[in-house]
């Protein structure tokens, strides 16, 4: 069966057929876009994820390596900046992603009544650092996904939002997109200086620790000695 699948073109293999081989399925919007240096038509990708519709919760923002056009692979990922896609993933290195050998699908609101039929899908939402009003215009979901199905899926509960209503994900407009883009583009760059801030914090509290500690054992030897 295996065999069968890795002589079909990747627009050969049906929706269901990805959904079943895809462990991490996302919605989001491509942020920035970076060429590999030595290989042609290769890039890493800044994700924003807006709706996870199988997989474990990630975290809002995410990068995606090896994406495009792979040795030993049949698909192509587009992924272009500031477009909204429906992205097949799986885990890779030190919390990355990349793409499985499915080319990604550019979300429009057409999708939807595909998702309804296609089971095995759920509805959650990413980690955020953001507050609530934040998450409820980023997270979008469309409104059902995998219905009439028996699914034994566990639904993820939803992150950082209150209500218990998952937003409606819509096709948002060219300039809406742009706006996020520029607005969470800096955040994994962000997300790195407060990683190494509280790395440094974390190394100046155990260096007070021994110090003190160094302290009180010297005063108890010369206490001992006298």
């Amino acid at each position: 069966m295996n065999n069968y699948f890795e002589h079909l073109s990747p627009d050969d293999i049906s929706f269901d057929r990805k959904v079943q081989q895809t462990p991490l399925i996302v919605i989001g919007i491509s942020l920035t876009k970076n060429f590999h240096k030595d290989i042609d038509d290769l890039f890493n990708i800044t994700f924003l994820v807006q709706c996870i519709l199988k997989g474990k919760p990630t975290e809002q923002i995410i990068q995606i390596v090896q994406a495009g056009s792979l040795l030993g692979r049949h698909a192509h990922q587009k992924l272009d900046v500031n477009r909204e896609y429906l992205v097949f993933l799986e885990p890779f290195f030190h919390g990355t992603y990349r793409p499985v050998d499915f080319e990604d699908i550019p979300y429009s609101t057409q999708i939807d009544s595909l998702l309804k039929k296609t089971c095995g899908l759920s509805r959650s939402y990413p980690f955020t650092e953001g507050n609530d009003t934040e998450a409820a215009l980023i997270n979008k979901c469309p409104s059902a996904v995998s219905v009439n199905c028996q699914s034994d899926i566990k639904k993820t509960t939803t992150v950082s939002v209150a209500a218990s209503v998952i937003p409606t994900l819509i096709e948002q407009d060219p300039l809406e997109l742009e706006a996020l883009s520029l607005l969470f583009a800096d955040r994994s760059s962000k997300q790195k200086s407060r990683f190494s801030d509280d790395q440094i914090r974390n190394n100046n509290t155990n260096h007070l620790s021994f110090t003190f500690l160094l302290n009180i054992i010297l005063f108890s030897i010369l206490y001992i000695i006298m």
